[in-house]
């Protein structure tokens, strides 16, 4: 990574990239939170645009395919379908300002991540750190709250009972916490840091994930286990042992053991459990894997064009009757045909695309993925010593895939141009 100049291009790239983790925060227009990583994207990506006249081949096929998409289901404008008073062809507008987004991000992320100094990351993590301690012991202060809310499109995000953790709700922030901390890892691992920073980066580290634990996320505890259990494959490979794979390997086993200890104590697996086989389990984990079920029926449904973009949920309700699901918890609300303001997502990036695409799209993009991490692992044969970061966010960016959907429009896209950059130098693609 190059070291940044302080200049106008490396200061709006570590903003961009400190916002990305401050996931909430931003500006309400109308009544419509904006974010402000979406702000410097879009800043970015419209001159790209104008002065450059191209999209990338790859991206471009992907617009193509979302329109294809969208005009396949313009039967839905003879329909009276809605949900909580949103309706086609609307939804599929804000589905594709969505998927700009998503390239905006992408590129973004592309033209900011070799402008800044790694040691953005260390004051970053210090900054999390520090409000983590605050929402932690004195959130009940008014003023510190107020502080602290400044941070926060959502005025309920300090109410949930758990860590925010800079988050809209406690698994947003989780999950940004726990990218946080993989990459100071990969930073300390790449022999980036020096002097006290090296130290202090371990510790920074450590601190992050123990937020995370706290924070209690399911489908984030999902993703810190594999990427324990990652960094445990790697460590083994190294041709001899040392302090640094010493190290990794204990405090992998501690954060595996901590995260398997709050799993058992606040019964995950049962709930899962229950929710699987039509039980309630609990709220969270009944809803997500409701919408999952919606999601992949929607797909099968639909397996050439998909639903169409953004049509999810005009579908929801039909489907949570037909696959006869318990109307109880949220769904009381969500299938009530009075509802007027509301939302609703698929609970899984690859689900979504299935449902709202097809079957095409969504394996072509699966393959996509895939086929550049395993590429990374396999051809590289990667060690502790020769890691890349896209394959260290892997089994987060993965783990987490499995319980949300709409985040994606910023951790997704930074992690595929993290991907790209790893891939193109790793196995020197043109």
């Amino acid at each position: 990574m190059n070291y940044y100049k302080l200049d106008l291009n490396s200061i709006i790239s570590g903003l961009f990239i400190w916002s990305i983790f401050l996931s909430d925060f931003g500006i309400i227009l109308g009544g419509q939170p904006i974010y402000f990583f979406q702000l410097l994207s879009f800043g970015y990506i419209i001159p790209y645009l104008i002065f450059n006249h191209s999209v990338d081949k790859g991206w471009f096929l992907f617009f193509v395919a979302a329109v294809v998409s969208i005009l396949a289901n313009g039967g839905l404008m003879l329909e009276a379908r809605q949900f909580a008073g949103d309706a086609y062809p609307w939804t599929s507008i804000k589905a594709f300002l969505n998927i700009f987004l998503f390239y905006a991000t992408y590129k973004t992320t592309l033209y900011a991540y070799n402008k800044i100094n790694p040691n953005l990351f260390i004051y970053l993590s210090i900054f999390m750190i520090f409000y983590g301690f605050l929402e932690l012991f004195l959130v009940s202060n008014q003023f510190v709250k107020e502080c602290l809310q400044f941070l926060h499109t959502n005025p309920k995000a300090l109410n949930k009972g758990l860590l925010s953790l800079l988050g809209r709700e406690h698994s947003y922030g989780a999950l940004g916490y726990m990218i946080a901390a993989v990459f100071l890892i990969y930073f300390y691992l790449s022999k980036s840091f020096t002097g006290y920073k090296s130290p202090l980066a371990v510790a920074c580290a450590a601190i992050l994930i123990f937020f995370v634990i706290y924070a209690r996320s399911k489908s984030v505890f999902l993703g810190l286990v594999f990427f324990g259990v990652l960094l445990l494959i790697l460590s083994l490979k190294q041709k001899k042992l040392t302090w640094t794979s010493l190290s990794v390997c204990c405090s992998s086993l501690i954060a595996i053991g901590f995260a398997t200890l709050i799993v058992i104590q606040n019964n995950y697996f049962f709930d899962a459990y229950e929710s699987v086989t039509g039980d309630i389990g609990s709220g969270s984990t009944f809803m997500r894997f409701s919408a999952l079920s919606v999601a992949l029926a929607q797909g099968y449904d639909n397996l050439i064009f998909g639903v169409g973009p953004g049509n999810f949920k005009l579908y929801f309700v039909e489907y949570i009757y037909k696959l006869d699901i318990p109307i109880v918890l949220e769904l009381t609300t969500l299938t009530d045909p009075n509802l007027r303001v509301g939302s609703v997502d698929p609970a899984n990036f690859f689900a979504g695309i299935f449902a709202e695409f097809g079957l095409i799209t969504a394996a072509t993009l699966f393959y996509i993925i895939f086929k550049r991490s395993l590429t990374l692992y396999l051809v590289k044969g990667v060690c502790l010593s020769n890691v890349s970061l896209s394959l260290l966010l892997s089994p987060i960016i993965f783990g987490a895939a499995f319980g949300f959907y709409y985040w994606a429009v910023s951790y997704f896209p930074f992690f595929l141009a993290l991907l790209h950059l790893d891939y193109k130098r790793l196995t020197k693609t043109p």
